[in-house]
């Protein structure tokens, strides 16, 4: 297999992306209205699917003589990452306990309000008729 350099590779995926960008102003450029935007755009959507596909190959490429200080500061940091957890488990299981206690005062208070405020504090709602026309003046006719 031949060797490429990585300045041709990323020199390729910069052409790739201008390339997909001049596409995508193409098509927003097209007209909904004519006889022929379904068929463009279909064949646009498709040239520019090649050429994402062709830019994430590019992407996936091993490196086999990368620069020593690029390659020493990715070690480094993968090894960081083996050692510390990237969530606190604590932190978690208190944020929790506090999120299902919230959710469920929360419930509490709208559908058993007597209990949350007191039963004297609480003001019962009617549903009867004659107990909402209740408070109302007396109409004269």
């Amino acid at each position: 297999m031949a060797t490429v350099k990585f300045v041709h590779v990323l020199k390729r995926i910069e052409y790739l992306d201008q390339c997909i960008q001049e596409l995508k102003e193409l098509m927003a450029t097209l007209r909904r209205d004519r006889p022929y935007y379904e068929s463009v755009k279909i064949a646009l959507e498709q040239a520019i699917n090649n050429l994402l596909n062709e830019r994430v190959k590019l992407m996936e490429l091993k490196i086999e003589n990368p620069l020593p200080h690029l390659s020493e500061e990715v070690v480094t940091h993968q090894m960081e990452l083996k050692r510390s957890p990237m969530y606190d488990l604590e932190n978690l299981k208190a944020n929790w306990q506090q999120h299902q206690f919230d959710e469920a005062k929360t419930f509490i208070v709208k559908e058993f309000p007597e209990v949350a405020f007191g039963r004297e504090n609480v003001r019962r709602r009617s549903s009867l008729r004659s107990d909402l026309l209740r408070d109302f003046p007396d109409t004269q006719y």
